[in-house]
């Protein structure tokens, strides 16, 4: 088992800012990361799991709009590996 939270057996979904060390948490426990990147080398980090087919990427302004929040959720929810 994985010594992270991340590697909860329950856990299904990490929702982050995109910060280097949550990912790399996200990835060595193989969660899903839900990144909203607010500065810095987030974007570049979240661009780079989105890649990888691990992650999905919205906008901070995404939480005004329930509705694209819960469909990027249910969509990584749904298509997870």
């Amino acid at each position: 088992m994985c010594p992270f939270c991340l590697g909860h057996k329950k856990t299904r979904l990490f929702i982050s800012h995109g910060g280097l060390l949550g990912l790399q948490e996200a990835a060595y426990c193989g969660v899903p990361v839900l990144g909203v990147p607010l500065y810095g080398d987030q974007r570049a980090n979240m661009a780079a799991l989105e890649a990888r087919g691990t992650a999905k990427t919205l906008t901070y302004t995404a939480f005004n709009y329930p509705t694209r929040l819960n469909d990027a959720i249910q969509e990584i929810l749904n298509n997870s590996k």
